[in-house]
């Protein structure tokens, strides 16, 4: 499995949450502090669980994500992890 986090401005923050919801039934949005070129700024991080091959429907959702926000780039990271439900 894949954990999958973009992080973005805290803009458009219900657009990015329905978006979200239509790629994947499962994810957290955590709001978040950050800074970004030395400025603070009120940030959102999409975390998404799921099998490596939705890679490419995360990456897609980043960009959609970048756009809606009018910024010059998304941070996208992407870590192995194991999981189990209980």
């Amino acid at each position: 499995m894949k954990q999958f986090r973009i992080y973005t401005e805290d803009k458009n923050r219900e657009e990015i949450q329905e978006e979200t919801a239509v790629c994947f039934a499962n994810f957290t949005i955590y709001l978040v502090e950050g800074c970004y070129q030395g400025q603070s700024e009120q940030s959102l991080v999409i975390e998404i669980i799921t099998d490596e091959k939705e890679y490419p429907l995360v990456k897609t959702l980043a960009e959609s994500i970048k756009h809606l926000n009018n910024q010059q780039a998304v941070c996208l990271t992407i870590q192995d992890i194991g999981v189990t439900t209980i």
